[in-house]
C-alpha cells in the first residue's frame, strides 16, 4: 500500500499507466482466483515471472476491465536520486480523478466505455 500522500499519485490516463508499467518492465495481468468484493477481476501489473496465480492480458484487455470497475491508478513518483518505485495500487476512482483527467483522445468517452464493456463480457 502506498503510504505517503506526498509521493502518492492518482490517474485513469491510460497512457500513462502503461508508459509508468513498461518504463518498470511491467506488464498487465489478472488474478487468476482472486475477486474483489463484487466479484470482479482484479488487475496486477506483474515486474517478473515469479507471481503465481496471475495471467498476462494484453493492455486493451486490461484497461476494459479498469474502465468497467471504474479504477484509478495510484503509485509512487519519481524521487531523485532513488530507484524507480514499483508501488502501486488500484482504488476506486472519484468525483475528483473523474474532474482531473483529460478527455480521451482516441475514443469518445462513451465509445470507449461501451467498447470496454462489450470486451469484458468477452473476458468473463
Amino acid at each position: 500500500m502506498i503510504e505517503s500522500e506526498q509521493r502518492g499519485r492518482r490517474t485513469i490516463d491510460l497512457d500513462e499507466i502503461r508508459a509508468w508499467a513498461e518504463e518498470r518492465g511491467g506488464v498487465p495481468a489478472i488474478a487468476e482466483r482472486a475477486k474483489d468484493a463484487e466479484g470482479g477481476d482484479l488487475l496486477r501489473i506483474v515486474f517478473d515471472d515469479t507471481e503465481k496465480h496471475v495471467r498476462e492480458v494484453p493492455w486493451e484487455d486490461f484497461f476494459a476491465v479498469f474502465e468497467a470497475n471504474k479504477l484509478v491508478f495510484v503509485y509512487d513518483a519519481p524521487v531523485a536520486g532513488e530507484p524507480l518505485s514499483l508501488e502501486h495500487e488500484f482504488a476506486e476512482r472519484t468525483t475528483a480523478d473523474i474532474e482531473s483527467a483529460e478527455p480521451l483522445e482516441e475514443y469518445g468517452e462513451d465509445d470507449w466505455l461501451d467498447e470496454g464493456e462489450e470486451e469484458l463480457e468477452e473476458l468473463l
